[in-house]
């Protein structure tokens, strides 16, 4: 039984809700929280190790994590011990292989929006603004991700949003 304390910092969770980036709602016939990052948290940037932990947190009233998502646990560099805790032992090697899948393709990713975002800086006219910058990142299929860097913004987490395991692997299961 994993509970929410003993994973992620009470302190900051009552920080995040206080401040507008998280929000929780009752389950309506269960006695169950649910933690949401909030609209607010998305539109101002306002990122924290702790928000996208909570991305679709689903805790039961005494405490304890009855499910979370798997990207939230990726996304935070989570234990994956603790995302697989619930699972069957035959299929935490499986598991554990997604896992892997999932971190090379996000890493590969953030390398391919580093690797943009100096060739688009090093290609720009002296004293450069805003302007210049846009006009030459609209061009890329990273521009959303170049705004955030060039903002100073965490992109990861966006792009683990969009990192999926291919569907025949989520089909077929630990056993094939």
């Amino acid at each position: 039984m994993t509970l929410l304390h003993d994973v992620l910092d009470p302190v900051e969770l009552t920080e995040a809700v206080g401040t507008g980036l998280i929000r929780t709602q009752r389950h309506p016939r269960l006695p169950f929280t649910i933690y949401h990052c909030t609209e607010a948290r998305r539109y101002s940037g306002a990122w924290s190790p702790v928000t996208p932990a909570y991305r679709g947190l689903i805790v039961s009233s005494g405490g304890r994590i009855v499910a979370r998502t798997v990207w939230a646990v990726l996304a935070t560099g989570g234990s994956r011990d603790v995302l697989l805790e619930p699972l069957p032992d035959e299929f935490h090697v499986w598991a554990r292989g997604v896992a892997e899948r999932l971190t090379t393709e996000v890493d590969s990713r953030a390398a391919a929006v580093e690797a943009a975002y100096d060739e688009l800086v090093a290609g720009l006219p002296a004293g450069w603004g805003r302007k210049k910058f846009a006009l030459a990142a609209v061009r890329s299929p990273h521009r959303g991700e170049l705004f955030q860097r060039l903002d100073g913004h965490d992109y990861r987490p966006g792009l683990w949003q969009r990192a999926r395991p291919p569907v025949d692997v989520a089909v077929r299961g630990a056993g094939e």
